[in-house]
């Protein structure tokens, strides 16, 4: 089982509120993290709990680990539709 980054922000969440799922780009999780400001506004203006995932592949969440992520048996999941499932 490998370790799947992700960040919550839950300064706005309303019992009952609904949850913003933030999903990750092309980079380390920090990078979209700290550089969004839209999704902050809507939670506090939807009383949202905010949950943000780095994308596989990226940052440190390697599915293989960092020298077994990038060999050809590795990267064959990292695809749309792998992605999307």
């Amino acid at each position: 089982m490998w370790k799947h980054r992700y960040f919550t922000y839950d300064k706005y969440h309303a019992p009952g509120g609904p949850v913003l799922f933030y999903c990750g780009n092309e980079g380390a999780l920090e990078l979209f993290y700290n550089a969004t400001g839209a999704i902050f506004e809507h939670a506090h203006a939807l009383g949202a709990h905010v949950l943000f995932v780095e994308h596989r592949y990226y940052g440190d969440s390697l599915p293989f680990g960092p020298k077994q992520s990038f060999t050809p048996t590795g990267l064959q999941y990292l695809s749309i539709e792998q992605a999307l499932a």
